[in-house]
């Protein structure tokens, strides 16, 4: 699996950064891949500056990026991987992530969940990242196990996926190849809105009961083919694979 060769990692100095410090290890070590730590604050404004005083603003700074800095020294030194680039941005963490991601060419970046483990939210700041974020976002519980046991990977099938075809080719080489590294089953899922029964029915093209079922049947064969066809390469791993066809709101 030699799918990264720049790793991004959001060491936020919290206990729960070292699950996400033992994945990235174990990525870049499988990738041959470089790696860089980034740590984000937040910005100390003009006003406050003045108001506190530049200098006293510039000590706290300092003694800041300092600890943080001891402390992924040491949490290196426990985990007993190599030590690794540090780097310190201030502003939006969402924002400035993706900003420290395009400079420095990154393609992928680890973090651990903001929220607790026990709660199904997920934080703004991570949202934007999931969202926005141009490579792809490793987002685990602070909880997360050693290994995965289950990979979901959802693709986007259509009539003509020209401009598609290179998203959903990564998406499953990235799939496949983190199921087989991790031993665990593999679920692609294709979900799709049909057209409106109530529609077709209506006045515009007064089509009967029977006909509105048959073409839902033909669509989801329509479907269930273009299916087939993205995943013959993988049928003959040795990966546990399964495929959804799953009808509604994607």
């Amino acid at each position: 699996m030699e799918r990264f060769k720049k790793i991004a990692y959001l060491y936020s100095a919290k206990s729960t950064d070292k699950v996400a410090l033992e994945r990235m290890a174990s990525l870049a070590e499988m990738n041959n891949a470089k790696v860089q730590a980034v740590n984000v604050t937040e910005s100390i404004s003009a006003v406050a500056q003045m108001l506190i005083g530049k200098e006293k603003v510039s000590e706290y700074e300092t003694d800041r990026k300092s600890n943080v800095a001891d402390s992924l020294s040491k949490l290196v030194a426990k985990l007993n991987i190599k030590q690794i680039p540090l780097n310190f941005v201030s502003g939006d963490t969402a924002f400035e992530t993706i900003r420290f991601i395009l400079n420095n060419k990154c393609d992928l970046l680890i973090k651990v969940r903001d929220t607790p483990s026990d709660k199904e939210t997920i934080s703004t700041s991570d949202m934007k990242l999931l969202r926005k974020c141009p490579v792809p976002v490793m987002l685990l519980k602070p909880s997360r196990k050693k290994s995965f046991t289950r990979v979901m990977a959802a693709i986007d099938l259509g009539p003509d996926n020209s401009s598609n075809h290179g998203l959903i080719r990564n998406i499953l080489k990235l799939a496949t190849s983190m199921s087989e590294r991790e031993g665990a089953e593999l679920d692609i899922v294709h979900a799709w809105k049909t057209f409106s029964a109530s529609t077709l029915q209506g006045p515009r093209f007064k089509m009967s009961t029977d006909e509105v079922a048959e073409i839902a049947k033909s669509e989801k064969a329509l479907r269930q083919k273009w299916m087939d066809e993205a995943l013959a390469s993988y049928r003959d791993s040795s990966i546990k694979l399964r495929s959804h066809l799953i009808e509604g709101d994607p």
